[in-house]
């Protein structure tokens, strides 16, 4: 009795020692948790801050200048990656593909750009050959609209070096004017191929067994487990890929040292960097470096003429040129300052009064006019006081005020129209694999992956908002979920019922899931290198009970159901299961040909004969299936990028081709553009406060909900 007395006080003691130390443990959890959310909060609004002095810094560039392209550090990408840890740890800075392209769409209008110099690296880090062919066509739209004016110079230190390929920079040079390198370097134009590696022999050394089920001969993705080398049909498939992605190139003998290659003509000199800057800027006419020379002599007053001045010379930077001749946030800032600098004039907060005027005459001046009553002391001219003198300086009273209202009311109609948003184009991005959710699952999206919920849900945002009039679904997907695919596809059926059109524009793949998505739009661009098609379903499993036996691993089961052990490794599909899967392939591929021929105007038999898992090129799948006598239609309409894209979209929605009657916009935006678009739209507030007090009430309802009974 007593020592179990002894060992309840103990164990008694223990637990409220335990209770000490948890409570304590929560109390550093708790001061750590607050400590990271400070940090958090002080990270974002430091990043809100210094976005929002970008965007109030209005730079006046130089009069005239060359502008530098310096992609030798840059990885293009279809969206930036919002993980800070990626940005740290990557040597390399991530630009989006499109804010170059718009960069360079906005430099081609500037009569200042007198020319530009493209800064190439060894590396390939301009993604795919899609990307390559949508940034090579906005380096010859620049050319082509510059042309007399802006000579365009490529420059790279090496186009592949150490057995690398510089087949694709060097493709991306060749829209320039003139290509250079150094004369030490390496013209590699190895061509193009691919190469397959194949696990099936170590998976049956280590007695692992795959069991692979696809739909049909072309579906591919799975065949490293399933072969030793490429059957035929894959080995045709990607023959016909490479040829039509390399254009009959890759014959070239390579790599070529520097002398041959300028003589063969494919180089235009051999020139270091700073060399080739000075023949740059020797292109530049007299008078323009003149101007040059005068910007950089000039002294700087200010502390904005001072910021100009460093921008003064002749080279001005990519990351600059976003901002040439104003982007609309500049225009937003700078306009509505000038409005405000008006508006305060009529207030009497800013007075031009000359130097004799004494403190008196200020202090009397009318506050609507900011003019002052005349004092003995400043009366210069008799006459200027007579009748007829104070009729003229009424009416040139009159003359003023009605000037500054004018101003006021235009700068008042200019604002309201700032918030009442024009209709517009939402541009968003499906890059990735294409997965169920965010989370722990198996199946879960993350980092660089399609989310169909939030996919979803923006989708949904953007039928419900009559301000969105049409839709650019830009798709860089291999696939991946037949249900998340699915659910994404159903939302583009559901806009196009709303009378919103789609339009889909393909990056470098869009292939299985990634076409699935597209097929609903309206109408499907792609670049000629995009790869695409891939109509067809795969399954597999491991099957591992074997290999482990190897190693004195067993496994015992005790099961409820005959399908129970469906998705174990420990165990084979019977005869049963596997033909129950043949039957699940058989629908799921039956409806993957049923929404791509709904979508495209086909029959199911016709898109068949495209399907059966085939991987076409952007140019095949434009090409393929197309029949000129019935008008028939292929896989893709057309081939473009997302310029393009938008400008069916707005002929699509029967929008104005004017920039200034129609707003594109990108959809979902930054943290940064959100913040200020939710901060600063009035729109946006109300909407706010419509759904705060919604969810007041939902809250109110579950409280009465839950009130126990008197």
């Amino acid at each position: 009795m007593s020592a179990g007395t002894g060992v309840a006080a103990q164990g008694g003691s223990e637990a409220v020692y335990a209770q000490d130390l948890l409570s304590i443990a929560r109390g550093y959890f708790t001061g750590a948790k607050r400590a990271a959310g400070a940090f958090i909060i002080f990270s974002i609004g430091s990043s809100f801050y210094y976005k929002y002095k970008a965007w109030q810094e209005y730079v006046t560039l130089p009069p005239a200048f060359y502008l530098e392209v310096d992609l030798e550090q840059q990885v293009l990408v279809e969206r930036a990656s919002s993980n800070p840890l990626t940005l740290l740890t990557s040597g390399l800075h991530q630009m989006e593909l499109q804010q170059l392209i718009q960069m360079l769409h906005t430099a081609k209008h500037d009569e200042r750009v007198r020319g530009m110099l493209a800064v190439l690296g060894g590396r390939e880090n301009f993604g795919g050959m899609a990307q390559l062919q949508e940034l090579r066509n906005a380096l010859l739209d620049f050319r082509v609209h510059a042309k007399g004016r802006a000579p365009v110079f490529a420059y790279s230190n090496v186009f592949g070096e150490g057995g690398m390929n510089g087949t694709g920079v060097y493709y991306l040079a060749s829209a320039a004017d003139k290509v250079f390198m150094p004369p030490t370097s390496m013209l590699s134009l190895l061509g193009f191929e691919s190469t397959q590696v194949f696990v099936r022999g170590l998976l049956d050394r280590v007695k692992v067994q795959p069991e692979v089920f696809r739909r049909e001969e072309y579906k591919a993705a799975l065949a490293p487990l399933m072969g030793t080398a490429y059957d035929p049909a894959h080995r045709e498939n990607v023959t016909s890929l490479l040829k039509s992605s390399a254009g009959g190139g890759g014959s070239q003998p390579a790599p070529l040292l520097p002398h041959t290659a300028t003589s063969l003509g494919l180089l235009d000199g051999l020139l270091y960097r700073d060399q080739v800057e000075q023949q740059l800027l020797s292109q530049l006419p007299p008078e323009v470096q003149h101007e040059l020379e005068q910007a950089r002599s000039k002294p700087p007053a200010t502390q904005a003429e001072l910021l100009s001045a460093q921008l003064a010379g002749p080279r001005v930077s990519m990351q600059r040129c976003g901002r040439v001749r104003g982007t609309d946030r500049d225009l937003l800032y700078t306009v509505a300052t000038q409005w405000a600098q008006k508006s305060a004039s009529l207030t009497g907060s800013s007075s031009s009064s000359s130097s004799s005027s004494s403190s008196s005459s200020s202090s009397s001046a009318t506050p609507a006019t900011g003019l002052a009553e005349p004092t003995a002391s400043s009366i210069q001219d008799p006459t200027k006081h007579s009748a007829e003198g104070l009729a003229q300086q009424q009416l040139a009273l009159q003359q003023q005020q009605q000037q500054q209202q004018q101003q006021q009311q235009a700068g008042s109609q200019w604002m309201q129209g700032r918030q009442e948003v024009p209709p517009q184009v939402a541009v968003m991005t499906a890059a990735g694999p294409i997965m169920q959710g965010a989370g722990g699952s198996p199946g879960a999206a993350g980092e660089g992956m399609v989310d169909s919920h939030k996919l979803v849900r923006v989708l949904r945002a953007m039928r419900e908002n009559p301000q969105v009039r049409a839709v650019v679904l830009r798709i860089n997907s291999p696939g991946g979920s037949a249900v998340a695919s699915d659910m994404i596809a159903r939302e583009i059926k559901l806009l196009r019922e709303a009378g919103k059109p789609v339009v889909a524009c393909m990056g470098d793949v869009a292939a299985s899931g990634g076409y699935y998505i597209a097929a609903p739009a309206n109408k499907i661009l792609a670049q000629p290198g995009t790869i695409t098609g891939s109509i067809g379903v795969l399954a597999a499993r491991i099957g591992v009970k074997e290999a482990l036996g190897e190693y004195g691993v067993t496994s015992d089961t005790v099961q409820q159901g005959d399908n129970a052990t469906w998705a174990s490794g420990f165990h084979t599909l019977t005869p049963q299961q596997k033909e129950m899967v043949e039957g699940m392939m058989d629908a799921t591929y039956d409806n993957f040909l049923a929404e791509v021929a709904a979508g495209r105007g086909m029959s199911k038999e016709d898109v068949r004969q495209l399907a059966k898992g085939r991987v076409w090129s952007g140019a095949q799948a434009m090409e393929a299936g197309q029949v000129d006598e019935l008008g028939g239609a292929g896989l893709v309409d057309e081939l473009g990028g997302v310029a393009r894209a938008v400008e069916l979209a707005k002929q699509l929605a029967g929008l104005p081709d004017d920039p200034a009657a129609t707003q594109t916009v990108e959809w979902p935006p930054s943290p940064q553009e959100a913040y200020l678009d939710q901060a600063t739209n009035p729109l946006r507030q109300q909407q706010r406060q419509r759904v705060r007090r919604q969810r007041q009430q939902q809250r109110g309802c579950q409280k009465q909900q839950m009130r126990p009974p008197e």
